[in-house]
């Protein structure tokens, strides 16, 4: 991977050069010097760099000079107005041919267009990497299944492609180099304690921080020193379901060998029915299991298995939203496992299954008004073993 340069003071010239070259998947890196685009042509990584002619410290003669005796030895051109021994950079295509031959793309074809489909709006690969460049930390929230880390890795690859991408979830310790910093992704900000200590000590290092949680910012646990961005779950945004399930198609037809397949209409019903409770990711695992189970030449309710076809009715919905709820409770049961000493209090199981009972009584009733009949039905239990379990466990003593 590798990046181009671009610096200017102009807005508007920046917005000329950086879109095109951005929507085209390269990685954009900006000043506003050309003192400080003289300090990136040195970098490995750099493969080309687009200098305004106008800029008042520009000292082509040295450009030239360093360009070519650094080992990779990029291009540097000067935009807006020539300067020699500069040659001088046209805009429009002749531009992205110029990016083509000397850099090469940060995001795949494949993936600028997954990245229009998640929700960011027309501008969605400039909104990526502005927020790249932005020096506070980022959050992303979502539901589950959006594609939070997906965009915070498109985000870390569009401004700094070359550098270390770490995921550091609950429960874990960072180990973050001084000598090669970069992004540091803190998985689920909810379930992480002393997130304010973790941004410290990861700007201290020269990390840039991105966070992802699928509840609201929390200023009193998080700090108030965030840039925020939201994906909007799958079922706010009907008209990308097909280009997505097209796409997802397209991608296991080449990575598996599959034959080509047209999605018949009854699926396409059957599809734009279902709610996606977990989003993206369980559109693309609905996509594999229909094209590596599929017979004949369409996808349609009668070529897919009824085991394919039950994940989306009322009762697959209960049976995914199930599996979503266990990844959810074995990511918050990772740091107690990790921490937990046994000793002469209750066992672990104990302790994890009388809390987890507990809440579930407090969620139940509250949703029953106290009803205990309509409670236990709804738990499927019998009324007095529910009243026996509640006297054990007093579901209401932390509320005092």
């Amino acid at each position: 991977m590798s990046s181009i340069v671009l610096a200017t003071e102009d807005e508007r010239l920046l917005r000329a050069v950086a879109a095109p070259l951005t929507s085209a998947g390269f990685s954009v890196l900006t000043c506003v010097t050309a003192g400080d685009a003289l300090a990136l042509l040195a970098q490995r990584d750099t493969r080309l760099v687009l200098v305004d002619g106008r800029l008042n410290d520009l000292d082509a003669p040295l450009f030239a000079k360093v360009a070519k005796a650094v080992p990779h030895e990029p291009a540097v051109r000067s935009l807006h107005k020539k300067v020699r021994p500069l040659r001088a950079a046209e805009l429009g295509d002749p531009l992205l041919r110029l990016a083509r031959r000397h850099a090469t793309p940060v995001l795949s074809a494949e993936e600028r267009e997954l990245v229009g489909l998640l929700g960011l709006g027309a501008e969605a690969l400039t909104t990526l990497r502005q927020l790249g460049h932005n020096p506070l930390p980022l959050r992303i929230e979502g539901e589950p299944g959006t594609g939070k880390e997906q965009v915070a890795r498109f985000v870390h690859r569009l401004s700094t492609p070359e550098s270390p991408f770490v995921v550091l979830r609950a429960g874990e310790e960072p180990e973050l180099s001084t000598e090669h910093p970069g992004t540091i992704y803190l998985e689920g900000l909810h379930r992480h304690t002393d997130i304010v200590a973790l941004l410290q000590l990861s700007l201290a290092r020269g990390w840039r921080v991105i966070g992802s949680s699928r509840r609201r910012h929390e200023p009193d646990r998080e700090g108030m020193a965030w840039t925020h961005i939201r994906l909007r779950p799958l079922r706010e945004r009907p008209k990308d379901l097909r280009p997505l399930t097209r796409l997802y198609l397209r991608r296991y037809r080449k990575r598996l060998g599959l034959p080509s397949r047209r999605i018949h209409k009854g699926l396409w019903v059957a599809l734009e029915a279902h709610t996606w409770p977990v989003n993206l990711r369980e559109l693309e695992s609905f996509v594999v299991q229909a094209a590596t189970s599929a017979r004949g030449t369409a996808l349609s309710p009668a070529t897919l298995p009824r085991r394919v076809m039950e994940r989306l009715t009322p009762e697959g919905r209960q049976t995914e939203e199930g599996r979503a709820f266990e990844r959810v409770v074995e990511d918050r049961l990772r740091p107690v496992v990790l921490r937990f000493e046994s000793g002469d209090g209750p066992t672990l199981h104990r302790m994890v299954v009388d809390a987890t009972e507990r809440a579930l009584f407090r969620l139940v009733l509250a949703r029953t008004g106290g009803n205990q009949k309509a409670a236990a039905e709804l738990l499927g239990l019998a009324r007095n073993t529910l009243r026996t379990r509640m006297d054990r466990l007093d579901p209401f003593e932390e509320q005092g």
